[in-house]
């Protein structure tokens, strides 16, 4: 598992709760109570027992995360599982191969930027 998800501890974000996560803590399939109609991914956010020690949003559940392999970087992987799975698959550790071709729901990519107050100028900022 990344830097991101665990910290320099190996913290792991999946497992606030000791074994299992609770269905407040990550949009897994008893978040909603297994209900079809509720079922989707939730604002990125929402579950803050999910998010690791950098403060990176939804290490477990909501959408799985599209990424890329280690070994093979044209192999895409995704990892930490979705709202409609059960919570032993809404893990960040949890990652496997998938289509390079899929759309879907259940699937995003991680977006990382600096944030910009209105009115000022950090354009260099990361740089």
């Amino acid at each position: 598992m990344g830097m991101g998800a665990c910290g320099p501890r190996r913290r792991r974000p999946d497992l606030s709760n000791g074994d299992h996560l609770e269905p407040d803590e990550a949009n897994f399939d008893l978040t909603y109570g297994r209900v079809l109609t509720a079922f989707g991914p939730d604002a990125v956010g929402t579950h803050l027992e999910s998010d690791s020690v950098y403060g990176v949003h939804d290490m477990a559940g909501n959408v799985w995360e599209i990424t890329s392999s280690h070994s093979d970087p044209k192999q895409p992987i995704v990892r930490g599982g979705c709202f409609f799975q059960v919570d032993i698959v809404a893990r960040a550790m949890n990652r496997q191969p998938d289509l390079a071709d899929r759309r879907d729901a259940y699937y995003g990519i991680r977006v990382c930027a600096t944030y910009r107050e209105e009115g000022t100028d950090n354009s260099n900022e990361g740089i």
